[in-house]
Order: structure tokens, then sequence, then C-alpha cells
């Protein structure tokens, strides 16, 4: 690709980001009363906690 990978730009914090935001939303959907689109955000905010975990195990984020 002409940009590079997706969240290259973000660098080490794509994940973690990814988790964040992504709780955030499902407590916001969840809040208002969108049980679906909570659960479908708050499944995308798991995978990037897993892979959060799985970056710092492999070293990929300490520079």
């Amino acid at each position: 690709m002409a940009l590079g990978r997706p969240g290259e730009h973000l660098g080490r914090w794509r994940w973690p980001l990814g988790a964040a935001g992504g709780a955030v939303l499902a407590v916001m959907f969840a809040l208002v009363g969108d049980w679906k689109l909570a659960a479908i955000v708050g499944a995308a905010a798991v995978l990037c906690a897993f892979l959060t975990v799985r970056s710092f195990s492999r070293g990929e984020v300490t520079g």
C-alpha cells in the first residue's frame, strides 16, 4: 500500500487505543440501550486487548 499498513502511524499505541476506545464506545452504547452495538464494539475491544498483550509479549511495542 502507498500509505503503509493500517494503524502504522499510531505506532506502538494502535492496539491499546483500540481497546480503550472500544471499551468506551461499548459502555456508551450500553447506556443508551443499544445492546447489539455494545456487544459488537465490546468484542472488538476484547480483540484489541488480546492483540495488545500479544504484541507486548512479542516485544513489538518496546520501540
